[in-house]
């Protein structure tokens, strides 16, 4: 079934890309020829003939109506770009507000006395062809009004050419990016369900060659450029940290010896490069009015970058990490240092090289404090959660310091390279030019300093100072805000969302493919444990607490100021008002010392303004003019103003002015990023930083806490642990009170209640024992007594009977009677054993030599097989040597005894360690043991064998025990037996892992 899917998801990938080529080359090939003049002539017709059948008439209806849908439909017309005037019997009938952009006008009488004048944008006022021309007439490229273009366009009387600056995205590429992204997704998780062959590697193999054969194509047909890897970054960031995943999941399996470091190196650099690679060559937008503003602001376009990041990220420290591990393992110490170092220059080379204008300083500390963690972090298995936030903490501050240098460098070379252009756009926004005789003093020493023609920068009180030095002898300066820490810690605190988030997708995605190594998962028995549910709990909590706050925190403030912005508008327009006023007072006032007066205003508060005469025409551009609906409300609300919002210039607002010429106002906004917007998101990033800090506080605090209350638990558990009946158990000393101190009295109590029942049932069960060990006895006595009385009785009746019985009678009843004895003698013995013990003189064993010495005493037998398996290394014990023998001697009796006449014996003896225990290990292939007895098996007086006392796997679990072992065993009927000796190793360092030999 999985060779089906993968071959289906193998079809749409390539299928997919394979169009997607197939179209952006046709596409590209046909934006070459295009020439757009026919679409957009009929789409200036389609217009035309919208307001012919559309608009006309609701203006008809408007005005039968009382004319109140007119600002209605003059704002329809706005967002479409369009006006109309309507002409009847030389009065105006209705007139739309005119448009900004080079537009096609239409003049026409459909019946005497009517003119009707209907106007379509086609190019916005920068002479850019509209967008909605652009996807209304799907074309591929996009056209701009350019005295060198190639394409001649008839327009207003008068020949347009239009040039080409740019494409457009193809939408059918955009369309199979989605299938394209969703199966390589599925193609990368495929093989972590395979076992580990080298198929699965073919699998990894031929993703790769796939993406990069698709990026070269792309590269020849021009769709992108290599400086755009920004488009890139996310699908290889994924393919990258999957295929580092299969490879460490899989434990170098197909890798041969020699080869392998080369390899890790090779995992490791390879993600730490593209992640270098990714911040450099990603493109930035530059905003030549606020330059430094990408620093300040994290757009959608800034979380992917960061998300394909962090998954570099991720990878490189899996990969290190794993290979950190091997290392310690493989190498001696020297050579692992040695290996740390040359990692560490790889490293160091590549940022370099990738990087050149970092600082070297920050770089070597950071690798270094990397590496650090690193090997801490292999030290042993630590807490996940604390684990993950402290990981999650140094990524995140390596990820912003890169990207927030970087892009701080780059954005100073382009104002550099702006400011030395000679139409330079900065002009408007503060670009100063002096003299050198009339340079201000705060620039003085810095041109001295300097001397040289050119652009130099320095940094001072917080900003950061362009000095232009021109071969004229002019002098350039420009000076920006310096982005404060503030924007820095935004970053840091972004980032670490991010990076908290992929990680737990990650292991959300584990449940249902394995694809973590063990130590970056915590695993299902992570939440069994209580401190670790409060943990989480109070995670939980913290973050919808947090969540809350925020939310009803910022819709608060947004309302706020949104309110103060309304009221700060209506102020200002106020202040427009009566000073519009105050100069209509003079009848002689000309337009441009009013406009003049007016223009300090309007440029402190970023407004643009316009002023028209009685017939709604603008008293600058005769071309523009108002709505005849804005003019009738004005009539009607001469003391009242018109404002209406605008998506694109924040705000409108219509004025009328008491002016016998200039009689309507319009103020508009030229800027939607006022102050309400900064302010809003200065507040959302300050309150990021704060929550993200709290709750790295608060998590760090919340293990400690959860610590501090599971630890009397904890304790309480051990001790529990350790409780064992017949020995004197230790009670917990604990002065705190409430439920915790409750609870371990009553443990206390019920320790010393349980030392109260122990003595009494241990009493009771001696008694009951010895009561059954005489009637045992007596059992076992009189079974041999009833025949010794039989041949005495017969002796005395042939003696009283005269007859005098012959030497071999006698000899034959007195064997007899021997025979007899002697049993009543092991008898005794046997029980004496059970009763008493002999004393176990426990010291040190070497477990090797002991198994040995039986396996030599057995392994002669020539009608079954006795083979041995033990480890290379020796492990050793505390314990009865003399008991182990007994003990082995009579395992393998049984054993022996356990195979069945007909059947070849296999008999094998194995040693081995099983974490702090050494396991002797005895199998059988006999005819195992039935269920209804196996839990007799160590019961005194139990056996299975037609002869013996049953005595022996009793005395051998009461040895086992004299020494902290035990003996257990696993069975299968006609299959055979396993029975297992457990003994606590010696804490040396030779009990260690190592191979294991056979010895036949």
């Amino acid at each position: 079934m999985n060779r089906k899917i993968n071959i289906i998801l193998w079809a749409i990938c390539c299928l997919s890309i394979f169009i997607q080529l197939y179209s952006e080359a046709n596409y590209s090939k046909k934006s070459q020829t295009e020439d757009p003049t026919d679409c957009i002539l009929a789409y200036i017709e389609d217009q035309y003939q919208y307001l012919e059948d559309r608009i006309i008439p609701e203006i008809y209806a408007d005005q039968v109506n009382g004319g109140r849908d007119g600002l209605s439909i003059d704002k329809i017309l706005q967002s479409r770009g369009l006006s109309i005037g309507i002409i009847e019997n030389g009065k105006q009938v209705f007139r739309s507000t005119s448009l900004e952009g080079k537009k096609a006008c239409n003049l026409t009488v459909p019946r005497s006395g009517i003119r009707i004048r209907k106007c379509v944008e086609v190019f916005d006022k920068d002479d850019v062809l509209l967008s909605s021309i652009v996807s209304s007439c799907s074309l591929k490229n996009k056209f701009k009004i350019s005295d060198l273009g190639d394409i001649a366009f008839f327009i207003e009387n008068q020949t347009v050419q239009l040039s080409r600056y740019g494409k457009t995205k193809n939408r059918l590429t955009t369309f199979l990016i989605f299938p394209f992204l969703s199966s390589l997704l599925l193609l990368l998780l495929i093989p972590f369900q395979w076992k580990n062959t080298k198929r699965t590697l073919n699998q990894f193999a031929g993703i790769v060659l796939l993406l990069f054969v698709y990026f070269i194509c792309l590269q020849r047909l021009q769709i992108i450029k290599i400086d755009q890897w920004f488009e890139w970054s996310m699908p290889t960031a994924i393919t990258v940290l999957l295929s580092s995943l299969y490879f460490w999941r899989n434990k170098h399996r197909l890798v041969k010896d020699q080869w392998l470091q080369v390899i890790h190196w090779v995992i490791i650099l390879i993600p730490f490069i593209f992640f270098l690679w990714t911040i450099v060559t990603t493109p930035r937008s530059f905003n030549q009015d606020s330059p430094f503003l990408s620093l300040s602001k994290i757009s959608s376009r800034d979380l992917y970058l960061i998300s394909a990041l962090v998954f570099f990220m991720l990878a490189h420290l899996i990969s290190l990490y794993q290979n950190w591990q091997w290392s310690k393992r493989k190498f001696s110490t020297s050579r692992h240092i040695g290996s740390q170092v040359l990692l560490g220059f790889g490293h160091l080379a590549a940022v370099i090289l990738l990087l050149p204008s970092f600082p070297i300083l920050p770089i070597i500390l950071s690798i270094g404090l990397y590496f650090l963690l690193i090997d801490l972090f292999t030290e042993g298995r630590q807490n996940p959660v604390l684990w993950s936030i402290l990981w999650s903490v140094f990524i995140s501050i390596i990820i912003a310091g890169s990207v927030y240098y970087s892009d701080f460098s780059f954005t100073v070379g382009e104002v550099k390279s702006e400011i030395s252009k000679a139409d330079n756009m900065f002009i408007e926004n503060g670009l100063k030019n002096y003299s050198l005789d009339n340079i201000p003093p705060y620039y003085t020493e810095k041109v001295n300093e300097y001397g040289d023609v050119g652009i130099q920068v320095f940094y001072k009180k917080g900003s950061i100072h362009f000095l232009n030095h021109l071969s004229n002898g002019q002098v350039n300066i420009m000076q920006f805000p310096l982005p404060g820490f503030i924007k820095a810690v935004t970053l840091f605190s972004c980032v670490f969302l991010i990076g908290i988030s992929i990680y737990l997708l990650m292991i959300l995605l584990h449940k249902r493919v394995n694809i973590l190594p063990r130590y970056f998962y915590p695993g299902d028995i992570y939440l069994s444990s209580f401190s670790r549910r409060i943990q989480f709990s109070y995670l939980i909590l913290t973050v919808i607490s947090f969540i809350g706050i925020a939310s009803i925190t910022i819709l608060l403030l947004n309302n706020y100021f949104k309110n103060s912005e309304r009221q700060n508008l209506k102020s200002n327009l106020n202040l427009i008002r009566s000073h519009l006023d105050y100069l209509a007072k003079d009848d002689v006032v000309s337009i441009s010392s009013t406009e003049a007066g007016l223009m300090k205003l309007m440029n402190h508060h970023n407004y643009t303004l316009n002023i028209y005469d009685q017939d709604g025409n603008d008293i600058i551009d005769s071309d523009a003019h108002l709505s005849s609906s804005v003019i009738k409300y004005l009539k009607l609300h001469s003391d009242g103003s018109l404002s209406e919002s605008s998506p694109q210039n924040g705000f409108s607002t219509y004025l009328n002015i008491k002016h016998p010429v200039y009689k309507y106002a319009y103020v508009r906004g030229i800027d939607q990023k006022n102050d309400h917007a900064f302010s809003v998101y200065d507040f959302v990033a300050g309150i990021l930083n704060v929550y993200v800090f709290l709750f790295i506080i608060a998590i760090t605090f919340g293990l400690f806490v959860s610590k501090s209350i599971v630890d009397p638990l904890a304790r309480l558990t051990k001790q529990m642990k350790q409780l064992k009946l017949g020995k004197a158990n230790q009670q917990i000393e604990w002065t705190g009170e409430g439920e915790v101190g409750e609870l371990i009295d009553n443990y206390n109590s019920m320790v010393v209640k349980l030392e109260e029942s122990v003595s009494l049932i241990a009493h009771t069960e001696r008694d009951m024992a010895w009561r059954e060990m005489a009637r045992q006895v007596a059992h076992e006595i009189k079974n041999p007594l009833t025949p010794m009385k039989l041949q005495l009785q017969y002796l005395q009746k042939q003696v009283s009977g005269g007859y005098i019985p012959d030497k071999e009678n006698l000899d034959r009843i007195a064997s007899s009677l021997l025979e007899q004895i002697e049993n009543l003698s092991n008898i005794s013995e046997a029980f004496s054993n059970v009763a008493k013990l002999p004393k176990a003189s426990n010291e040190k064993v070497v477990l090797n030599e002991v198994v040995e010495s039986v396996h030599d005493l057995f392994r002669k037998r020539e009608d079954m097989q006795i083979r041995l398996l033990e480890p290379i290394n020796d492990l050793v014990v505390f314990a009865d040597k003399n008991h182990l023998v007994r003990i082995l001697n009579n395992l393998l009796k049984n054993a022996i005894e356990a195979i069945p006449q007909e059947r070849v014996g296999d008999i094998e003896i194995q040693l081995y360690k099983d974490k702090g225990d050494a396991i002797i290990k005895v199998s059988d292939n006999g005819l195992g043991i039935p269920k209804n007895m196996r839990d007799k098996i160590f019961t005194p007086k139990f056996t299975t064998k037609n002869s013996g006392s049953g005595l022996g796997l009793a005395i051998a679990a009461n040895m086992a025990e004299s020494f902290n072992g035990k003996i257990y065993f696993k069975t299968q009927e006609n299959v055979g037996t396993d029975f297992f000796i457990s003994i606590p190793l010696m804490r040396l360092s030779q009990n260690k892992e190592s191979n294991r030999v056979i010895l036949d």
